[in-house]
């Protein structure tokens, strides 16, 4: 019925705000029998949010705070992050987030100001579940990174550099990578939920946030600095990373062409700098123990940061040193080995025997 509505209208009522500003999407988002929905109706969900987005895009690029179903999002984050109440006024339960938007964001901002700390001092109160409210708010935000991806690729003829680049999919990824917490805590699911987190994992949303440089943060030195769990998901994080291909970020089979396929890992290798630019980043992957770190440095990222370290010119100063004193220790052996063999020589000295 809502979808004839809003079909009838000429998609205009999706751009009609209510007394508070608020837009009909940002509505049916904070309704919380939506986010809870049940697999039997989950598609006619998803089927009137798209058209919600494709009717009136624009509170999709307003602040982060304000994106549909962010809300869900940091609720789910701050059950298990109890930093993020620092700053928030009246100490309000987390379960309001999505029906007070005032709360939603003081949230986020008092939680941008606890990221700016160290970061090492927050730990997991709780063993992370996956609840149906986030479940769903991935899944629905998913749609609209597939609906511009699609649209995309008919305009752009299949480019995907001007697909990745394009306007509303890099502020819809960017804003939702650069929440805090949002990747340390989807990798430390618990092994319970192990099909949900690997659903989560595999949807739209994530395989972009994973290759945008907003999402790497100083969380990777907590999580390698962390207890055997965390050690082992963040190995298997930068697997994740270093095996996501071009067809599958942007879910067509297809031959990209040379310059798509040369722009995609120039994309990916920003992510890889960014990561080589935190400080400890190889000197604490050494202390996750012998076996993950021999997972860890057959992933891409790893021998990235150790070619980068090998190409310095200290790195290149130290190995060239060794080499001059492999060559001089090479030449004294022979040298002494010679002497000693010589036939004019009857009675060595005792230092050469």
């Amino acid at each position: 019925l809502l979808r004839q509505m809003l079909r009838e209208s000429d998609n205009k009522l999706a751009s009609v705000p209510d007394d508070e500003g608020n837009f009909p999407v940002q509505i049916f988002a904070s309704n919380p029998s939506v986010a809870s929905i049940a697999v039997e109706g989950y598609q006619e969900v998803e089927d009137f949010f798209s058209d919600l987005h494709s009717s009136f895009p624009s509170p999709f690029h307003g602040e982060v705070h304000e994106i549909p179903f962010v809300a869900v999002i940091l609720e789910w984050i701050g059950e298990y992050h109890q930093q993020f109440m620092d700053g928030i006024e009246n100490r309000e339960m987390l379960s309001a987030i999505d029906a007070a938007k005032e709360t939603t964001t003081r949230l986020y901002h008092a939680s941008s100001q606890s990221a700016e700390k160290d970061i090492r001092s927050f730990s997991l109160s709780q063993r992370v579940v996956v609840t149906s409210k986030f479940m769903n708010a991935i899944k629905l935000l998913s749609r609209i990174v597939e609906d511009i991806v699609r649209s995309a690729l008919d305009e752009y003829y299949g480019d995907a550099e001007k697909v990745l680049n394009t306007k509303p999919l890099d502020e819809i990824v960017g804003k939702i990578a650069s929440v805090p917490y949002l990747l340390r805590t989807i990798i430390v699911i618990d092994d319970d939920f192990r099909d949900e987190k690997n659903e989560i994992i595999d949807s739209s949303l994530l395989k972009h946030i994973l290759l945008s440089t907003r999402s790497v943060g100083q969380w990777v030195i907590t999580m390698m600095c962390g207890n055997s769990f965390a050690r082992k998901n963040f190995v298997a994080y930068l697997k994740l990373v270093s095996s996501i291909s071009l067809e599958r970020l942007l879910g067509v089979e297809k031959r990209w062409s040379a310059s798509s396929q040369k722009w995609f890992c120039s994309h990916r290798t920003a992510l890889f700098e960014k990561m080589s630019s935190i400080k400890m980043f190889l000197s604490c992957a050494t202390r996750m123990g012998d076996d993950l770190l021999l997972e860890a440095a057959s992933t891409e990222v790893v021998v990235y940061q150790i070619d980068k370290v090998l190409g310095e010119p200290l790195a290149i100063g130290m190995i060239l040193n060794d080499a001059i004193l492999h060559f001089i220790l090479m030449i004294s052996y022979r040298a002494v080995l010679k002497t000693v063999n010589s036939p004019f020589i009857t009675d060595p000295p005792a230092e050469y025997q």
